[in-house]
């Protein structure tokens, strides 16, 4: 997945137990293909009729090309893992997409891009948002819904991050729960640092989710409402005891002093916000191993990456109590 942004680092595993009430950050970036039967969205989604994964195209790597058009709602590809609701909790899903006016038809119906979440309990108490085709963000439940929704200036060619965050905050009644959506611009790469373009707000009062052990999380994606590519698909939360995949994570820790992480010529380079001591650097590969960990000495701290293969890595800044990581992707 693809740029150098907040985001905290897992794998594709087997067999890791996770504790209840733990969260848990699980990427699909889609740029595994083994085989048509054997690449990441066949064996982590169900359905999403129209889809299908390249290994091409994508931010550093493979994505999904999207439909011209689908029964909206109806043909959303389910991710495998799911949500535990609980007051005090939260879920957060981001997806990213290739904005494309070639073949935009505003006539329609079709969504750039959706999420949905959908409570086992009763999945007619769901929450849809959706990069609508009037370019605007819309959200949708079954008792509210903030139609029209802010204006999206969306340029074409570029790379967007949709983010749907709700926390479970309960409030005096018990049942509350806040709806936070945000477009970021992530620019022709893709790797650009994001940049908000809009985001949208709400609270409704539901007790069926606020209760719901196993949230269902699922998308859709239509070229013609202006989604050509979709990549880095991202579940954040508290994850259900049904769901049928395990995927080792990192679990989120207060933050560390604050750093940036980039790449300059054969060098990465680790600047951090002050001084402050004991605070070590890690780094990681894509498939987990850690190639590097050494103190940070200073305000920046460079490595030699020349010998390194193209591909993601994840670098983690840690102290005694906390930690925070960034995401690099190395092109030469």
């Amino acid at each position: 997945m693809k740029k150098i942004t907040l985001v905290l680092f897992c794998i594709l595993s087997t067999n890791l137990f996770v504790a209840s009430g733990q969260v848990v950050n699980e990427v699909v970036d889609f740029n595994f293909y083994a085989s048509p039967t054997n690449h990441d969205f066949v064996n982590h989604f169900n359905n999403g009729l129209g889809l299908s994964q390249i290994t091409t195209n994508g931010i550093t790597g493979g994505c999904l090309v999207t439909p011209a058009t689908m029964n909206w709602g109806n043909d959303d590809a389910v991710y495998c893992s799911k949500y535990i609701a609980d007051s005090g909790s939260y879920c957060k899903t981001y997806i990213s997409f290739k904005y494309d006016t070639t073949l935009f038809n505003s006539s329609g119906f079709d969504r750039a891009v959706s999420i949905f979440l959908r409570p086992s309990a009763d999945f007619n108490h769901y929450i849809i948002a959706s990069v609508s085709h009037t370019h605007r963000i819309e959200l949708l439940t079954y008792s509210w819904t903030n139609s029209p929704g802010p204006l999206l200036n969306l340029v074409h060619d570029h790379w967007y991050e949709f983010i749907l965050r709700v926390p479970f905050t309960g409030g005096a009644s018990g049942d509350q729960v806040d709806i936070n959506t945000a477009v970021m611009d992530l620019g022709i790469s893709g790797l650009d640092p994001p940049n908000v373009i809009n985001t949208a707000v709400g609270t409704i009062n539901d007790s069926i989710l606020v209760a719901d052990t196993a949230i269902e999380v699922s998308f859709t994606a239509t070229s013609y409402g202006g989604a050509r590519y979709i990549d880095d698909f991202q579940f954040e939360g508290v994850k259900s005891a049904d769901s049928c995949i395990s995927i080792p994570t990192y679990i989120p820790e207060p933050a560390a002093e604050n750093f940036s992480a980039f790449i300059s010529g054969n060098e990465l380079i680790i600047q951090n916000v002050s001084e402050s001591r004991g605070q070590t650097a890690e780094i990681y590969s894509v498939n987990g191993k850690k190639i590097y960990s050494a103190p940070l000495a200073g305000r920046e701290s460079r490595v030699n990456i020349s010998n390194w293969s193209p591909g993601i890595y994840f670098v983690r800044v840690k102290t005694s109590d906390s930690s925070s990581t960034r995401k690099v992707a190395v092109l030469h």
